[in-house]
């Protein structure tokens, strides 16, 4: 280990916009004797929130920090610097501002390097070895951030320009036909907060397959759709409903790595998947689709399943 022989300050933070917005920090790192060859960074960051004058609250851990810019050698006494980025999607931006309450914020940047040590004249290494960055009188790097300032950065990020909008899912009544899907919706759900955006879709895609061979087929395709819709009222309804799943179950297929040249997916596709795809299957339960051919009036049913 180096000890405390490695010192950090954050000079400044920024925003990043994007789809998913970065919290953008700004580090100088330096040694105080030691000559430095750096092969691996690892870090993560956590913010607390004023209480007092001199107290600040429990921390509240906001995911790894990773390297944007770095300085492979480090000299004696020489300032470096290094530029780290943390994901801060809305979610998690909501969540810090529902604890916040109006507070300034203590940012926590936890950086631990390991590296090379070499002689300032002589470039034979003398050891490998690993060690934090940190403040002096801290196990850590930490800035205090005014409100002020957290909200212009916020702001740099697009918070506060959209609304926060909570669309309420349907309820799955438990049923032969959404029964099965169940796992799968949930898996979809665990890559979505995951930030698995490609086997969100895929699993998507997957429930609408286990769905389609529930009818006798072996993807989800328009004959099946038709075959399991009809019953359902009007023949043109069952129709067009039948087209628009099996369009949807088209664009879920991005989701699956068979496409040449493969087709990049995002965040937003994600999301619309996981909404679409459980209303579709909120609706195919309330039409009382249970068998293959076969749809009867919808019954209220008598358990149901929040996902």
């Amino acid at each position: 280990m180096f000890g405390e022989e490695i010192y950090g300050q954050i000079t400044g933070i920024s925003a990043q916009p994007g789809i998913i917005p970065r919290l953008v920090i700004n580090l100088t790192a330096k040694t105080k004797s030691l000559v430095l060859e750096v092969v691996n960074v690892l870090a993560s960051a956590k913010v607390a929130f004023r209480e007092s004058a001199s107290t600040f609250g429990e921390e509240l851990y906001i995911g790894p920090a990773y390297v944007e810019r770095w300085a492979p050698t480090m000299p004696p006494a020489n300032d470096v610097r290094w530029t780290f980025a943390v994901d801060l999607n809305p979610r998690l931006i909501q969540l810090i501002e529902g604890k916040r309450h109006g507070r300034d914020v203590w940012l926590r940047l936890t950086v631990m390097i390991c590296a090379v040590e070499r002689g300032t004249t002589d470039v034979t290494p003398k050891r490998v070895a690993c060690g934090d960055i940190t403040q002096p009188g801290y196990q850590y790097i930490g800035l205090l951030v005014p409100r002020s300032q957290w909200l212009d950065t916020l702001k740099g990020m697009g918070y506060g320009e959209y609304y926060e909008m909570d669309i309420p899912l349907p309820r799955l009544a438990k049923t032969s036909v959404v029964n099965p899907v169940l796992p799968i919706l949930q898996r979809a759900w665990e890559h979505f907060e995951n930030g698995s955006d490609r086997e969100t879709l895929a699993a998507c895609w997957e429930a609408m397959e286990v769905l389609a061979k529930k009818q006798g087929g072996k993807q989800p395709g328009q004959n099946e759709f038709a075959q399991m819709l009809r019953g359902i009222g009007h023949a043109e309804k069952a129709r067009k409903v039948a087209d628009a799943l099996r369009y949807w179950t088209d664009l879920l297929h991005l989701g699956r790595h068979e496409h040449e040249p493969s087709v990049e997916v995002d965040h937003r596709d994600a999301e619309f998947a996981l909404i679409v795809t459980h209303a579709c299957f909120a609706y195919l339960a309330k039409a009382g689709v249970s068998k293959i051919g076969q749809a009867a009036r919808p019954q209220r049913a008598k358990g149901s399943m929040d996902i």
